[in-house]
Formats: C-alpha cells, sequence, structure tokens
C-alpha cells in the first residue's frame, strides 16, 4: 500500500475516477497501489481544474483569494498623570579656575571650560529642587574627569546635614567617604541628598590638580 497526501495528488487522482473524496482539506487517502496509473502515465497527466461552474465545485478546486491579515493593533499610549512630574532636580556640573592670591591669603575663582598643565579647578554639582513638591533620597553619580589629572582627596564640600558621599573604583561598589582609597583610584562619587524642598539647591564641590 502507497500513501498519498491529498494536498499533492488529488487533482490527478480524481480525474482518473479511481477515488472518491469525502471531505476537503488535509487528509490522507489510502489506495491500491495496483489502481494507480504506471509512473510514465502519472508524468503525462494534466492536473487542471475540473470544468463545472465554480458553484458546484468541490471546495478544495474553487479559486480561494487569501484574506490580507489587519494589522497588528498598536496600543494606545497610556495617559500621563497630571500630577507627575518628570526630571524634577535639576543637575549642573561647573568648573572654575583657582589662582591663590597672596595678599588676601584666599583663592580667586574663575568659571572655566578648559585647563592647562598646573591649574587647579574646582567642580561644583548643583542639585535643585524644580518641583512644587519636596523630593527625598535623591542619588546623584558623579564621573571624576580621566586623564592626567589628581583628585585632592580632601577637598570634598558638601552639607552633612543634607545628604552624604561615597567614593568608587568602578561605579558598582561604594564606600563611606573615609574609607583608605588611594584618590588616584577614585573614578566615581556618589552623591546622596536626604532630601531637597521646592526651589531648595544643594551642592557638593571637590577639586582636581592637572598634572604638569
Amino acid at each position: 500500500m502507497h500513501r498519498i497526501h491529498l494536498n499533492t495528488l488529488l487533482g490527478l487522482v480524481l480525474a482518473s475516477g479511481l477515488v472518491s473524496y469525502s471531505s476537503a482539506d488535509d487528509i490522507d487517502l489510502t489506495l491500491d497501489a495496483d489502481l494507480l496509473l504506471d509512473a510514465p502515465a502519472l508524468g503525462t497527466q494534466q492536473t487542471t481544474r475540473p470544468t463545472m461552474p465554480e458553484a458546484a465545485m468541490p471546495a478544495m478546486f474553487r479559486k480561494v483569494t487569501p484574506k490580507a491579515e489587519p494589522a497588528p493593533a498598536v496600543p494606545a499610549p497610556a495617559p500621563v498623570p497630571a500630577n507627575l512630574k518628570v526630571n524634577v532636580v535639576e543637575v549642573t556640573e561647573r568648573f572654575f579656575n583657582l589662582v591663590f592670591d597672596e595678599t588676601t591669603n584666599l583663592y580667586r575663582r574663575t568659571a572655566t571650560s578648559d585647563a592647562r598643565p598646573g591649574d587647579l579647578i574646582e567642580l561644583v554639582i548643583t542639585a535643585v529642587n524644580q518641583s512644587d513638591q519636596t523630593v527625598e533620597e535623591v542619588e546623584l553619580i558623579n564621573s571624576v574627569p580621566a586623564g592626567p589629572i589628581q583628585l585632592i582627596g580632601d577637598s570634598f564640600r558638601w552639607d552633612p546635614s543634607k545628604g552624604l558621599y561615597r567614593i568608587s573604583r568602578n561605579g558598582q561598589t561604594f564606600f563611606q567617604a573615609d574609607a583608605e582609597l588611594d584618590p588616584a583610584d577614585i573614578h566615581f562619587i556618589q552623591w546622596v541628598i536626604f532630601s531637597l524642598q521646592p526651589a531648595e539647591s544643594q551642592q557638593l564641590t571637590y577639586r582636581i590638580q592637572i598634572n604638569p
């Protein structure tokens, strides 16, 4: 016995009058091999649709126009609540060139965007609450400038009553500010502000020395 899949040879078999069918798509027919035509003759048969009105044809012979798949529905964006505030804390970073004045024994600060070998630079990070609500536990991570510089480890200034800072080699593991790390190994600074009232600002500053 040979099994012939209906979808492959049904038109040929029906045209030869050897097999009747009882259902439409995708069934298997079991035919006695002796009833089939010889292989060479099979190759010469023309597998055409029966010449009968379309409505009278079995379902598997009718022309089927594939239906277009409907486009997937695109979900509408969720409405943004009116009271939701995004980026309520504005953070800026500024650089100042420090020059020691022997007359006053104070440093003169000049805003700058570049530096020269030997310059002493102060970085000032400012966080401002731009919302109308108090925000708490604000965490900022600052990358220490890379290049031929030296971080001055005891130059950090901040308000201890308002926050704290931690230091890190890799930006993943942070240590307390008083941890014994070589300043040359400190590449990231985590600044945590306990709370910020509306319109309140806080600053964290530290200094770096440009190598001569």
